[in-house]
């Protein structure tokens, strides 16, 4: 999904510079959940695997962009 369920990319990883920037890597999923399944359960199960998943330990976001 992209933002708001537009076309794009699912997944976008930033990995900014400078004084304003985070300290380490950013990624953010956009996500479509089931109706079937608790939103916020999905989306913390995703900013979790996505964390470990990852050697360097980015913060993460996890946008649901649909339920249904």
């Amino acid at each position: 999904t992209g933002a708001l369920g537009g076309a794009g990319r699912a997944v976008h990883v930033d990995a900014r510079r400078g004084e304003a920037a985070l300290p380490r890597r950013h990624v953010r999923v956009e996500i479509a959940v089931g109706a079937g399944h608790r939103a916020v359960d999905v989306a913390r199960e995703v900013r979790a695997r996505v964390g470990e998943a990852l050697v360097d330990r980015p913060s993460v976001a996890v946008l649901v962009t649909a339920v249904g």
